[in-house]
C-alpha cells in the first residue's frame, strides 16, 4: 500500500486501518515497516479468511488490477483502487467502463487522489457507494468483466456439450 498513500490518510482512518500485505515477506519485513512507522495500524495475518475479512470492512483499497477487486465489486463491498497504469494495460473495448468507474471514484490514478477522496468521504462512504451513479457504473463494470457462480458453471457445461 506504501507509506506514502498512509501518510496522507487523516489521523481517524489510521487509527482504523488494517493492512493485509502481499505477497508476504517476498522482498522486505512488509509488517516490520508497517509496525514500526504506523504503531496504530493492524497487521492481518494471511491465514486470516480474506472473504471474511472483506465483509467486515467498511472500505476496502486495492492497489493493484487483480482478482480481489472484481470479488469486491461483484460482492458490493466499498472499494477504492489505485494502480501503476504502467503495470496494467487495459484492453481498449474495457475503456469506457474503467472511465465510469475512474468518474465515480472507484478507480483512481494514484494514491494521492484515492487518499484525498478517502478523506472527504469517510463520514458517508455509504452514500457514495451505495448511490445510482456509482451502482451504475459497477453493474456495467461486472456485467462485462466479472463471472459469477451461476455463470460459470454454465460455461463449464457448455465447453463439455459441444
Amino acid at each position: 500500500m506504501g507509506s506514502k498513500f498512509i501518510n496522507n490518510l487523516d489521523s481517524n482512518i489510521i487509527s482504523k486501518t488494517v493492512i493485509r500485505p502481499y505477497p508476504p515477506k517476498i522482498e522486505w519485513d512488509q509488517d516490520k515497516i508497517y509496525n514500526d512507522n504506523f504503531k496504530s495500524i493492524k497487521i492481518e495475518k494471511i491465514t486470516t479468511d480474506i472473504n471474511e475479512s472483506m465483509s467486515k470492512a467498511r472500505l476496502v483499497l486495492c492497489t493493484w488490477n487483480s482478482t480481489n477487486f472484481l470479488n469486491l465489486l461483484y460482492s458490493n463491498i466499498p472499494t477504492v483502487c489505485f494502480w501503476d497504469q504502467n503495470l496494467f494495460e487495459i484492453e481498449k473495448t474495457a475503456q469506457p467502463l474503467i472511465n465510469q468507474l475512474y468518474k465515480t471514484k472507484v478507480l483512481h490514478k494514484d494514491y494521492q487522489s484515492a487518499s484525498l477522496f478517502i478523506n472527504k468521504n469517510w463520514e458517508k462512504i455509504d452514500n457514495w457507494w451505495y448511490s445510482s451513479q456509482t451502482q451504475q457504473s459497477i453493474k456495467n463494470f461486472i456485467d462485462n468483466y466479472a463471472i459469477n457462480q451461476k455463470s460459470a458453471n454454465n460455461i463449464f457445461e457448455n465447453s463439455f456439450r459441444g
